[in-house]
């Protein structure tokens, strides 16, 4: 198994530089924000039309860092708390909170989640197409989904990375955003109540590591997917030398098996001298490959014309 990046660490490591990163455009902290309430947001209706929002984030620096991307964009306070603190089973989860309806509305409004329907708010299934409009606004809220609702596989195992989804209409918008945008060959499945959104090629969780900013990461893969290559084509190598010494050792017992018939039955020192030359040959070195052979011979001989002459000493061992 592969010890460069350990099995448990890397998707820590992952959404931890994640967290860190840094968006210069508006745009893209809108995209990015909407990413993360979409994917790990509850919205909670109190009392209609009273409604609050709590997201839920991985880790502090997560939680952290949407506290305050939120402050720079929309000057709002939320709330943060340790969801251990009140459930075990939670450890190492951190809550968003924002309780004020009012604020609550302007956040899911402006990120795409709420709409005025018939006089309602409604709560959109899908993504905003308006929110992730540009190419540099697609990549921001790739993140945010990601680090709300994403996944990795060890690539020191295999290369699966996935995003959990709670609806389908959620994860088809998700696969038109990674499909045709970008090209990857991402797919949906279900998997309990949840879509996952899923890709499996090395190239596409190689490129959008890339698109996500998670430049570290990117290095540690490639570096663990190149160890890989090597250990892989060194156990082909290996694999492949065992299998011409296992077809040696065979040929040359077949050639022994009938220079001892041909012993047997007296029919040996009337061999015409290049077959004798060739079996007394394969006497003194029974465990030589057939080139091997060949350079020893005196004089040299090549390998095609040993290999006729032993040919024709399995010839005459079976002949009545």
């Amino acid at each position: 198994m592969e010890k460069a990046v350990p099995k448990t660490f890397f998707i820590n490591d992952l959404k931890q530089e994640l967290a860190h990163s840094i968006n210069d455009k508006s745009c893209c902290m809108l995209a990015e924000i909407a990413g993360f309430l979409r994917f790990s947001g509850s919205i909670i209706f109190k009392q209609r039309p009273n409604i609050s929002v709590a997201m839920r984030a991985p880790s502090f620096a997560a939680a952290r860092h949407y506290k305050m991307l939120i402050k720079a964009y929309f000057g709002i306070d939320v709330n943060m708390m340790d969801a251990g603190m009140l459930d075990v089973g939670k450890k190492g989860i951190v809550m968003l909170e924002l309780k004020d309806s009012d604020v609550s509305k302007q956040l899911l409004r402006e990120t795409g989640l709420l709409k005025v329907k018939q006089g309602r708010d409604t709560v959109v299934s899908g993504i905003d197409s308006e929110i992730v409009k540009q190419k540099c606004c697609k990549k921001a809220y790739l993140r945010g989904a990601f680090l709300a609702a994403g996944s990795m596989v060890d690539p020191g195992k295999s290369y699966l990375l996935e995003f959990k989804t709670n609806g389908l209409a959620l994860a088809e918008d998700l696969l038109k955003l990674l499909k045709p945008a970008f090209k990857f060959s991402a797919r949906v499945r279900k998997r309990g109540e949840h879509y996952i959104v899923y890709m499996k090629r090395f190239l596409d969780i190689r490129d959008l590591l890339a698109i996500m900013g998670a430049t570290e990461s990117l290095i540690k893969m490639e570096d663990v997917s190149m160890k890989k290559d090597l250990m892989n084509n060194a156990n082909r190598l290996k694999n492949c030398d065992s299998a011409n010494i296992d077809k040696t050792i065979a040929a040359a017992y077949n050639e022994l098996t009938a220079i001892n018939a041909l012993k047997a039955r007296g029919l040996y020192d009337g061999l015409s001298v290049p077959l004798k030359s060739a079996a007394d040959a394969r006497l003194s070195h029974p465990e030589a490959s057939l080139s091997e052979l060949a350079g020893v011979m005196d004089p040299p001989t090549k390998k095609q014309t040993l290999a006729s002459r032993f040919r024709k000493i399995k010839q005459l061992s079976v002949s009545e």
